[in-house]
């Protein structure tokens, strides 16, 4: 990584959205998304209040029709029956008024609100009213790009990880090599072998240890996690301890399949910023997608047990 995509690193999210500041930083250094604006999607502020009164007033006429459908539905049956069915007359009400909606979608392809709120705009307000969800939709994606950003460059700042515990340590590295690609498995605590996390890759197994220890790590850790390393049939195998290492630990690692990760290495070199929009944001077509994917990547049970 370039010294300037490094300088990007430590440069503040406010700094990094300053224009002349961003300007002076290489190409591949870290960025936030650009927000979308009104005026890119040809709106204005008074257009978009006139479209939510628009939609305001469709919803309310909606409401009023739901009632007339209760009142009108609960009266026949009540009077038809003089008034010896009344409570499976409101019972019918509800019914009649809750279908509104599916059956005017059925009947004319939109909710009853939608079909309001369209049958109210012209031509060329129902562009702009288009225009309105894409901005939204944009919108969306800019605000989860935008987190995304910010969650993964907070990984720069070596506060962040010499203030983890053992638990947070785990989580936060595996959180890391979840977004690189790999199939991260965690151990039971019961029986690990010292090993917190199994990585799987390109038909390459690693196994990670994490030690949020206050001090740098001495020898007897890494000697112990290589030959856990061969008790699993790892590759390879990962050390991590933000504060850093002894200098007998740095020599027995030398030379062998092991790799020792301090605040340093965990700071620059564990993410790549190749994009600060995900494919699964730029490619999402609707609000509904990207939750979707949020649920998907974020949800605990992604996290499984190595067995």
């Amino acid at each position: 990584m370039s010294d300037a995509n490094n300088q990007g690193r430590k440069l503040s999210l406010e700094d990094l959205r300053d224009p002349e500041v961003a300007a002076k930083l290489s190409p591949q250094a870290p960025l936030p998304p650009p927000k979308p604006q009104l005026l890119d999607y040809g709106l204005t502020d008074e257009a978009i209040s006139y479209l939510q009164s628009v939609r305001s007033g469709a919803d309310a006429t909606a409401t009023k029709v739901r009632w007339v459908s209760f009142v009108c539905v609960t009266l026949a049956i009540t009077i038809m029956s003089g008034g010896l069915l009344f409570f499976v007359a409101l019972i019918a009400g509800v019914i009649a008024a809750a279908c509104a909606s599916m059956i005017c979608k059925t009947a004319l392809g939109y909710p009853l609100e939608e079909y309001i709120f369209r049958s109210r705009l012209n031509t060329d307000w129902t562009e702009a009213e288009q225009r309105r969800l894409d901005y939204n939709l944009a919108k969306a994606k800019w605000a989860t790009a935008n987190s995304e950003f910010e969650r993964i460059l907070s990984r720069g700042a070596h506060i962040f990880w010499l203030s983890k515990t053992g638990t947070e340590l785990e989580n936060a590295v595996a959180e890391v090599f979840q977004d690189s690609g790999y199939d991260v498995e965690f151990t039971p605590h019961s029986y690990d072998q010292g090993i917190d996390l199994v990585l799987r890759k390109d038909q390459r197994t690693t196994v990670v240890q994490c030690k949020a220890l206050g001090k740098p790590c001495g020898p007897n850790i890494v000697r112990d996690l290589f030959g856990a390393m061969h008790a699993f049939k790892a590759n390879e195998a990962i050390l991590v301890c933000p504060r850093g290492f002894t200098q007998a630990t740095a020599e027995f690692a030398n030379g062998k399949p092991i790799k020792l990760y301090s605040v340093d290495e965990l700071a620059k070199e564990m993410y790549q910023f190749e994009s600060y929009m995900p494919h699964w944001i730029a490619n999402a077509h609707s609000l509904e997608d990207i939750k979707r994917e949020i649920n998907k990547r974020f949800r605990p049970s992604r996290r499984r047990r190595y067995s």
